[in-house]
């Protein structure tokens, strides 16, 4: 990786509103950064972020279901715990402890769902700013409802 990659990703980016992960079966995918991501709540109504993709046969997470804590991926049922180990493959009672996806650091702050997608050693929650103007919407100016601006920008 190089250094100005590593420095693009070592930030905390605005992922999604709390409201679009909402509910506890709710699974919301995303792609930042050009990397697809999946997100859930878990039981404990924390946030969790996995890379959207099976270790198996590189399925999309997010057409799979939550369970409990977990994501089950729908096309051989391999269940994935918050911290993106898979905990149950269905017929097998060995599981590698290769058997992975990638987890990321996420927090919830003035509205927002925030993800880290560096190196997690250096996610720090206190650096995401406070911005009361986002979570209250009446102090929106400008926009008639709450929806994103999608354009052409140089990939990270």
């Amino acid at each position: 990786m190089t250094n100005a990659k590593r420095y693009v990703l070592n930030t905390w980016y605005a992922a999604a509103w709390e409201h679009e992960i909402a509910a506890a079966d709710n699974i919301f995918a995303r792609k930042i950064c050009d990397m697809p991501l999946v997100f859930y709540r878990a039981e404990d109504g924390g946030y969790v972020a996995l890379d959207d993709r099976c270790c198996h046969r590189a399925a999309p997470l997010s057409i799979g279901r939550i369970e409990g804590s977990c994501i089950r991926c729908m096309y051989h049922g391999l269940l994935y715990n918050q911290d993106g180990v898979v905990v149950e493959i269905p017929g097998q009672s060995h599981i590698s402890k290769d058997m992975r996806v990638r987890s990321y650091p996420v927090a919830s702050r003035g509205g927002m769902v925030w993800i880290w997608l560096g190196d997690p050693e250096l996610a720090d929650r206190n650096a995401i700013h406070d911005m009361p103007a986002l979570s209250d919407p009446s102090n929106w100016k400008g926009f008639e409802k709450e929806s994103y601006l999608h354009y052409e920008a140089n990939s990270c």
